[in-house]
Formats: C-alpha cells, structure tokens, sequence
C-alpha cells in the first residue's frame, strides 16, 4: 500500500506543478499550440525509455484506442492552456481535472457500469464545483472570461473522452505500457502537426521551450508512477488521489499568483473534492 500512495502522490505532484506550469508559460507570452508540441515531444523519448526498461511494447489493434485517446488528450491540453490566458489557475485547473467526471459518464453510458449512490453524489458534486468555480457573474469578481469558461469546458471534455479510450485499450488487453506509448506517439504527431499547421513551419518560443519541456518531462515521471502504482496497487484508490492535484494547483495560484480567495471559490474547490472522493469510495465497493 505504501508503494501505491508514493507513486500516487508523485503522480499528484506532477499534475499540480504542471498544471502551474501552464500558466506560467502563459504569463511569459508561449502560445498553446506551441506549447503541447514541446511538452509532448519532450515526454515521448522518456515514455519510450521507461517501456524499454519495464515491460516492453507489444502492438496490436486495440492500442489504436490509445492512440486516439491521445489526439483527444492533446485536445484538451491545448484548450486548458488557452483557457489559463483568460482565468485564474486556481479556477480552471479544478474544472479541468474534473474530467473524470465525463470519462465515468461515458462507461455508465456505454460500458454498462452500475450508477450507485456514492457515484450519484459524486457526479453532483461535480456539477456543483462547476457551476460554483464557473458559473460567476461577469464583472469585476470575475476571474475568467466568456471565452475562458468555454475552452476550460472543452478541455474538461476533451480530457475525459481520452481516459474513456484508454480505460477500453486496457479493458481489451493492452498492457499498461504499451497504452502509455501510443499515447505518447499520438499525442507528439497531434501536437506537431498542428503547430505545424498553424505556423506554417516547426518553430516555439523561448516561454513554450523552458516550460514544455520541464512539463513534459513531470509528465512523463507522472504517468510512469500512475503506471507502476497500477501495477501494484488498485486503481480506485491511486485515481481519486491523483485527481486531487487540482488542491495543490488551486493553493499556488492563490499563493504565488496571488488570486483572489472568495467564498465561492472555496465552496467549488471543497465540491470538487467531494466529487473526487465519492467517486474514489464509489469504485472500491
């Protein structure tokens, strides 16, 4: 058990500095599609060294779930760092990791999984900490645009479709680490060929090289520890520990960024929390 909460809160660390990590590039002038390039190319040759190290890589047709999970977690990324130019960190980050949300949503739906109670008030805490954290009144409380609440939306999406593939790429055989790697090449070719795209050449700034690639790297180290926590311990307690990341984002932002502290805001971060641990006692009975 001790070895599945290290890797846990390794992997927490990870997601709540990097989420931070967004924002700082943000601040510095790193455009979004610049950004998920280098964060995405930096964390490939990591993943590819850690499979080599572990289990290997064994392809077959399911992994392509992952691979398309992986334009979809790109997706997300890109809309979550846009929606940090026009919100606070301390908001969208919450939301954005509320994504869990959709992916169970998506296995109630499709994969037959039972709607219990626990999960019933988790689901409703979730869509309480949204409203709550999004739902603000535009004007000088406001601490993220119009444009904002919906690429934070969005990503939230973009986010939980991209588990839902990967729990099916798992659920039909492929081995963890083989799903970590498509993931990885999906989402490098997804992120280079739209920087491509929309530069008309391969080129970052110097906000989106110094932040994507320490982001890609935390990224790497952090799907490693969810990796090797999986391996050894259950994922209904390594998940919802992870998910808290959004705390420790929200602590930073209010703190070094020095966001407002309002009572909506602690009430939307207390909801999220609530949404993540009854679904983390839901998916232990």
């Amino acid at each position: 058990m001790s070895y599945t909460l290290g890797c846990a809160f390794v992997a927490l660390l990870c997601s709540a500095t990097n989420d931070f990590l967004f924002k700082r590039a943000g601040r510095q002038g790193g455009v979004s599609h610049q950004l998920t390039m280098v964060l995405s190319v930096s964390m490939l040759p990591w993943v590819l060294l850690y499979a080599v190290a572990t289990d290997g890589i064994a392809p077959s047709w399911p992994a392509a779930y992952a691979f398309v999970g992986a334009v979809s977690l790109w997706a997300g990324l890109y809309c979550f760092s846009k929606s940090l130019k026009g919100g606070a960190v301390s908001i969208a980050a919450p939301t954005f990791r509320l994504a869990f949300v959709v992916t169970a949503l998506l296995a109630f739906l499709l994969l037959g999984e039972a709607l219990t109670v626990l999960k019933a008030v988790g689901l409703c805490c979730a869509a309480a900490s949204v409203w709550l954290l999004l739902a603000v009144p535009q004007g000088t409380d406001a601490e993220i645009t119009p444009v904002g609440v919906i690429q934070v939306l969005l990503a939230m999406l973009f986010l939980g479709v991209a588990f839902f593939l990967f729990k099916l790429a798992l659920r039909e055989g492929v081995p963890p680490t083989t799903a970590l790697v498509f993931q990885a090449v999906g989402q490098s070719l997804a992120a280079t060929v739209a920087a491509a795209f929309i530069d008309r050449r391969i080129s970052a700034s110097r906000p989106a090289l110094e932040n994507g690639v320490i982001v890609g790297f935390l990224q790497a180290i952090g799907f490693a520890a969810v990796m090797e926590g999986l391996s050894r311990g259950e994922a209904s307690i390594l998940v919802p520990i992870i998910q808290m990341s959004f705390v420790v984002t929200a602590i930073i932002g209010l703190v070094v960024l020095k966001e407002k502290v309002t009572q909506r805001k602690v009430v939307g971060l207390a909801a999220s929390a609530g949404a993540v641990i009854s679904l983390g006692f839901a998916a232990q009975r």
